[in-house]
């Protein structure tokens, strides 16, 4: 049996304060792949916060290490 491979993150840009990461995708066309990504590995949905300036979401860090994105 094939093990299927974990998508890798398209580029993106990770500002990490703190508790804190900002990712905010290079290409708006990722947000789809990024924003899965980051649901996926949440332990609840609250865990993803939107933004808007510049757009992208505030996750805690270790959900952004998790996932590769941090």
């Amino acid at each position: 049996m094939a093990r299927s491979k974990k998508p890798s993150a398209p580029a993106h840009v990770t500002t990490v304060t703190g508790d804190t990461a900002h990712i905010t995708p290079v290409d708006p066309a990722d947000t789809p792949v990024i924003a899965r990504l980051l649901l996926d590995a949440a332990g609840s949905p609250a865990d993803v916060a939107t933004t808007t300036g510049p757009a992208g979401w505030r996750v805690p860090a270790a959900l952004a290490r998790k996932t590769g994105l941090g």
